[in-house]
């Protein structure tokens, strides 16, 4: 190795500089131990640092088997000072979450050598240590730490070993002990020592260089300086590597050093990220999606879709009234028929048949009931309290199609004229108990086959909802609905079924001029329906718009105004929990980087590449990303559950206006990966671009 005219100036702020080397030049031989002195300030640890390959230079040259250092790429840096060079820091310098064995290896493993253990332990032989492989570093004693920083500087036969201050933390016999140890190895190869003692230089130095104010001031034994030409082969050493775990053991064991440091910003990350995940659930939210999967939940079996004319009022000509929550008109809307054509949009829609209903009270015909005393009698019996109902409510014109699908039964046929009805069974089950009467006389009725041929009395219902109008209907028909009398359970007017209407021909509601709504049962396809309740959704105009409604969901509409007001506020909400929680994350990742500076520098003084220390911070952050997604992602559901009952609770909607849905499961982990390269990426640039010495100088001030 031959130095030429090498100088180094520190800046040490904008206006002041201070030299270390001034211009000095001298040839080192192939072994032998060279001991470089001087007092603090003198320039020989800054030396050292550049003649390893640590620190950089601003004027001269080194030259090392005939190549320059001005000419060395990052990546020759790199694997000279892992394969050609050994430096024995005077700190030590161990990585402490590596084992003794582990600190020694990684010097081979970053070469890509196997069997990186064996040559681990035979190398600690040969320090004394041959015990020490699965020791702590923490656990070791100065003298000891210090022969554990030689076996890793020897254990990839070095041809230079570089030793700064060996001796310097470490008492008289203990220093002496290392320092035999480094002349033992330097009969095979150059050991050069920094150091402030004389007397061990004189005793173990082959040769001593002495400098004074960044300048030679005695050398003894000189050797004639000539410049040999550069040659054009690189570095003869491995291209080094980092096996990835070790850059998982090391990342993961950096977060975990400071536990309560690392549990709180878990803690917080999460609370950051499911806010994040919680906005974005609410900004997804969809109508449709909600409204079928509450229909289902809820065990609905039937859907009616109503339309409605539109329109806005102009109160004393003040001009459209808009909802001061929304910014939407306020609209006042008027019940109109669902036409033929229509009909068959909803039937595409939802490949259901659709029914044609007309929703009005009918009370005539229990006036047939023969013994209707013995009927509440035996009702009451049954325990079905004061909820009885015995009308009719409203009109349906269906298919048996239809009535397959909602799987009815049906004895008899569907009317085929505006003189015939069908019955469902709640009504069948009155004249069974009490018997018909017709014409003065009695029958008493077994089945559905025994009323068929039976005349009502039904109400003619009009337009204007007057049913002064009573006509004798024949029975040709009786449905079975299944009903178990669940029609006597509640408000028939909240309810969307078939037990207790009346099955009339095709066209007699229109006949009679009354506005149908269209009612079809839940398809199976729960796609169907969600297309349907999107159909529906979106069908808003000008002048009119479907509604839609199910037993117990009458109040959809206004649940949606709800959902449209905090799915509105999820897109403010989740871009600021976005920025946030990258916000967060970043600056916990960012301080933890900082926090391993010296490691760092370690890492690259013992021959890692850059990419191999981004490896560790990168693998640790982006391990800490994944922890946070998945806690993220079991408590979501969790959030949305609780959210959804207090909103249950406090607006007695019967809808998860909450569900959970992929957007999330998107998002919150391209968040938090983001976080963690946010976090790590521009300090491991910015200190990438700094020597190992520089980085490792910084880390100690920290």
């Amino acid at each position: 190795m031959k130095i030429f005219n090498l100088s180094k100036t520190y800046k040490l702020s904008k206006n002041q500089t201070a030299p270390a080397l001034k211009g000095i030049s001298f040839e080192l031989p192939e072994r032998g131990m060279v001991f470089i002195l001087g007092r603090s300030g003198s320039g020989k640890s800054t030396l050292l640092n550049i003649l390893s390959g640590l620190d950089g230079f601003d004027g001269g040259d080194v030259i090392f088997e005939g190549k320059s250092f001005k000419e060395f790429t990052d990546a020759d840096r790199n694997a000279y000072r892992n394969g050609c060079c050994g430096f024995v820091f005077q700190e030590y310098n161990l990585i402490p979450e590596l084992t003794v064995g582990e600190n020694v290896a990684l010097a081979l493993e970053l070469q890509g050598k196997k069997h990186a253990e064996k040559s681990a332990r035979s190398a600690l032989a040969d320090v004394g240590l041959e015990d020490y492989y699965c020791r702590k570093p923490a656990t070791l004693s100065g003298g000891q730490k210090q022969r554990v920083a030689i076996a890793r500087a020897i254990v990839k036969q070095p041809k230079i070993i570089f030793a700064d201050e060996p001796t310097g933390a470490l008492d008289q016999g203990t220093g002496r002990d290392i320092l035999q140890l480094l002349k033992n190895l330097s009969r095979e190869r150059l050991v050069v020592v920094v150091s402030h003692d004389r007397e061990f230089a004189n005793e173990f130095g082959d040769r001593i260089i002495e400098l004074a104010d960044g300048k030679i001031a005695g050398d003894s034994s000189p050797a004639t300086e000539s410049r040999t030409e550069n040659s054009e082969h690189k570095v003869n050493a491995p291209e080094c590597g980092l096996p990835i775990k070790h850059a998982l053991k090391i990342g993961c064991r950096n977060f975990l050093k400071h536990p309560l440091r690392f549990v709180t910003a878990i803690i917080l990350s999460v609370a950051a990220f499911s806010f994040l995940g919680l906005s974005l659930n609410i900004a997804a939210f969809d109508s449709a999606k909600v409204y079928t999967d509450t229909l289902y939940n809820t065990g609905a079996q039937f859907v009616s879709i109503h339309r409605y004319h539109s329109f806005v009022p102009d109160i004393e000509g003040s001009g459209i009234i808009f909802d001061s929550i929304v910014g939407v008109p306020i609209t006042d809307d008027d019940e109109i028929k669902v036409e033929r054509e229509q009909f068959a949009d909803i039937e595409n829609v939802s490949a259901r048949s659709a029914a044609a209903v007309y929703n009005c009270n009918i009370s005539r015909f229990q006036r047939r009931v023969a013994d209707m005393n013995y009927v509440l009698k035996i009702i009451r019996q049954d325990d079905f309290d004061d909820c009885l109902q015995f009308s009719a409510y409203g009109f349906a014109e269906c298919s048996e199609q239809f009535l397959k699908e909602a799987g009815y039964e049906l004895t008899g046929r569907l009317p085929l004229d505006d003189r015939e009805i069908a019955i469902p069974e709640c009504i069948l089950n009155l004249f069974i108990i009490g018997g018909l009467t017709e014409d003065g006389e009695v029958y008493k009725i077994a089945d559905a086959e025994d009323i068929i041929g039976h005349k009502l009395p039904i109400e003619q219902i009009t337009p204007t909802g007057s049913s002064n109008d009573i006509a004798e209907m024949t029975i040709v028909g009786v449905v079975d609905t299944h009903c178990g009398h669940g029609c006597f359970k509640g408000t028939i007017e909240n309810c969307e079924h078939m037990h207790e209407k009346l099955f009339v021909c095709s066209g007699y509601i229109e006949a009679k001029g009354l506005n149908a709504y269209a009612m079809i049962s839940l398809p199976e396809d729960r796609g169907a329906m969600q297309r349907l309740a999107e159909f529906v959704f979106d069908s808003h105009s000008q002048t009119d718009h479907y509604e839609l409604t199910a037993e117990g969901m009458e109040d959809f509409e206004f649940a949606d105004l709800y959902a449209y007001v905090i799915k509105n506020a999820g897109y403010y909400l989740s871009t600021i929990f976005f920025i946030f929680a990258i916000l967060f994350m970043g600056n916990f990742i960012a301080a933890s980087v900082r926090g391993q500076l010296k490691q760092f520098g370690i890492l690259r003084a013992t021959g890692a590449s850059f990419k191999d220390c981004a490896k560790i911070y990168l693998v640790g952050a982006l391990i800490i990303a994944v922890i946070v997604f998945i806690l993220c992602a079991a408590l979501l559901p969790v959030i949305l559950h609780y959210i959804n009952i207090f909103i249950s609770a406090t607006s007695n909607f019967n809808y998860t206006l909450l569900s959970l849905n992929y957007l999330p499961y998107i998002v919150l982990p391209l968040a938090a990966i983001v976080s963690a390269l946010a976090g790590s990426l521009p300090a491991l640039l910015k200190y990438g671009k700094q020597t190992p010495a520089e980085i490792i100088r910084k880390g100690q001030i920290k």
